[in-house]
């Protein structure tokens, strides 16, 4: 009696709760077009196509190159304001551009370059960002 009642009852509870379980979080994932070629903690990354992940279970942001193996992982914080897409800051400093920030919806990564002046550019999902 006891083995039909596991069988019957507890098992399929027992396999329920374990399906709940291993369901994964959810990332949302943007691919932005950066038109010119940067830095991301003083190592170069080249213009093109970036795919932007972001995980809220983690809190976590993943920036990866579409065409090359580069790929960068930062933990996020709450925004100030919720943009509703993706966003990247650069710092333009003579000829060169620094990756500032990554802002995906109401997450933003802290300040990713050292520089304290110079002009800021974005890139944002599905468009370009001009000079």
């Amino acid at each position: 009696m006891k083995s039909n009642l596991f069988s019957q009852i507890l098992a399929p509870v027992v396999l329920a709760a374990a399906a709940v379980t291993a369901i994964p979080a959810m990332a949302a994932t943007s691919t932005v077009k950066v038109p010119f070629n940067f830095t991301v903690g003083g190592k170069p990354c080249p213009a093109g196509e970036y795919s932007v992940d972001f995980n809220p279970m983690s809190k976590l942001v993943r920036l990866q190159s579409v065409s090359t193996s580069k790929s960068f992982i930062w933990p996020v914080r709450a925004a100030e304001q919720n943009i509703g897409g993706v966003v990247l800051k650069f710092d333009e400093q003579s000829q060169t551009h620094a990756l500032r920030s990554i802002q995906y919806g109401s997450a933003v990564t802290a300040q990713l370059d050292n520089i304290k002046k110079g002009k800021t550019e974005d890139a944002s999902a599905g468009s370009a960002a001009g000079h």
